[in-house]
């Protein structure tokens, strides 16, 4: 699943859209694919990373996007979490971020439990 989102984010080198990697995408995939980027973007840009998730048409990818954010980006704060309108993942979101057990590992850089 994760190979095809990568695949589809895949463009020509001259491709002159805003968002690199997503420009010939439509619907559904190019959600998947702002939110994938904007994921990875966050981790040496947030602004620019929340800025890509922001503009995720579909709700639940949207929600997604911020749970991601926090789980992938800064697993301490409650500050995307509380982005999220879906009230059951807001909650799976503000409980992961309340027991640092859970992203401890994150934390300490080694992703192995």
């Amino acid at each position: 699943m994760v190979l095809i989102v990568l695949l589809a984010c895949q463009t020509a080198p001259d491709s002159p859209d805003p968002i690199p990697g997503c420009d010939s995408l439509s619907g559904e995939t190019l959600d998947r694919c702002l939110v994938d980027l904007g994921v990875k973007t966050a981790k040496s840009d947030v602004d620019a990373g929340v800025a890509l998730i922001e503009q995720v048409s579909d709700p639940l990818l949207k929600d997604y996007g911020w749970y991601s954010l926090t789980r992938d980006v800064d697993p301490t704060s409650n500050r995307w979490c509380e982005k999220i309108e879906s009230q059951k993942l807001g909650e799976r979101c503000r409980v992961f971020v309340s027991r640092p057990h859970m992203h401890q590992h994150l934390i300490d850089g080694n992703r192995a439990l």
